[in-house]
């Protein structure tokens, strides 16, 4: 697996990840993301650098933000961090271990950067059926530190508030 900057022509393929991944976790009752996932965002992350792809064999089987700040859930924070966003793998790629490997690859960007923290956040609660990614982020040496209500922009622009747990690892 290669990891790269995600450019303007990977736009189309990055939002359908994340689409796909949203229906996955929708089918299994975890309703966290939209589908089709919203193009703005992403497109603004991809302009700012934060956006990557997993490549292999020249073809992308996923997707991972990194950004080095989120004032909007982990509020204003020292230069400490990076913050993981749209964790996405293919549908084909599901079970391969490439979802691990990619945020393996967020932490050595993270502490190439000099940065001694990577953070995330995730929906609660962590029980019912969404427990399996809390399980699965905390088997990856994450460690729960807070929950916050964060704001979202839902459907015709509408801000929706959703409770979310703190995730963060040492790097």
């Amino acid at each position: 697996m290669r990891v790269v900057v995600a450019g303007d022509d990977d736009l189309e393929t990055v939002v359908a990840l994340l689409s796909a991944a949203s229906r996955r976790m929708a089918s299994r009752g975890v309703q966290f993301w939209w589908d089709p996932f919203p193009p703005d965002e992403v497109r603004q992350s991809i302009g700012r650098g934060e956006t990557f792809v997993a490549l292999r064999d020249g073809t992308v089987v996923g997707t991972i933000a990194v950004a080095w700040t989120d004032d909007l859930i982990w509020g204003p924070q020292p230069p400490d961090a990076g913050y993981i966003h749209r964790l996405a793998v293919t549908p084909e790629s599901v079970g391969e271990g490439l979802g691990t490997a990619l945020l393996d690859w967020a932490a050595a960007h993270v502490r190439a950067q000099g940065r001694s923290w990577v953070r995330l956040d995730t929906i609660a609660p962590d029980e019912g059926p969404r427990a399996s990614l809390h399980r699965w982020y905390k088997r990856h040496g994450f460690s729960p530190v807070g929950n916050v209500d964060a704001p979202i922009l839902g459907e015709g622009n509408t801000t929706i508030i959703y409770r979310t747990i703190l995730y963060e690892r040492k790097v």
